[in-house]
């Protein structure tokens, strides 16, 4: 449940705007001893899910492999407003997505190559290249299924 319902958002359009303009998903993954991990990651959202392409070892896999639950932030802050009367009334505007997702790995060369080439265009507008095998089988693609989302937003 949200906790400022008031600045919940159910506008598709809009979420779906942020979501492909914003830069950085925070993962966060349970470690040993229900300790949290968080990792910021570039991605990619395609078809209602987030796309990560990660090495094949490390301990972000290693946790994942363990537990495949995951909890995701998204945000931008847009600006600051400043109340000089009232310090306490200083606030932010801002846009922000939090939620649930199940990890889940791939390893079909063409998934790859697809999610590898949307990454490109998304972080520095290049065309879509070809990926050599050798280069497919040093990474993974992890597919982060959204179990449940909210998507706030504070324009004032």
């Amino acid at each position: 449940m949200m906790c400022r319902p008031e600045k919940g958002c159910n506008d598709r359009e809009a979420l779906i705007s942020f979501l492909n303009e914003a830069q950085v998903l925070h993962l966060a993954i349970a470690a040993p001893g229900n300790v949290p991990y968080i990792v910021p990651l570039n991605y990619v959202y395609d078809d209602g899910c987030f796309y990560i392409h990660s090495a094949t070892e490390g301990r972000k896999i290693s946790l994942l492999r363990q537990n495949r639950l995951t909890g995701f932030a998204i945000s931008k802050q847009l600006r600051i407003r400043v109340h000089e009367d009232n310090p306490c009334a200083t606030g932010t505007s801002y846009k922000s997505v939090i939620g649930k997702a199940e990890a889940l790995f791939t390893d079909n060369s063409g998934n790859k190559s697809r999610i590898l080439n949307m990454l490109l265009a998304k972080y520095t507008g290049s065309l879509p290249v070809e990926y050599k095998e050798k280069v497919l089988n040093r990474l993974l693609i992890i597919k982060l299924k959204i179990l449940e989302m909210a998507f706030k937003v504070d324009l004032r």
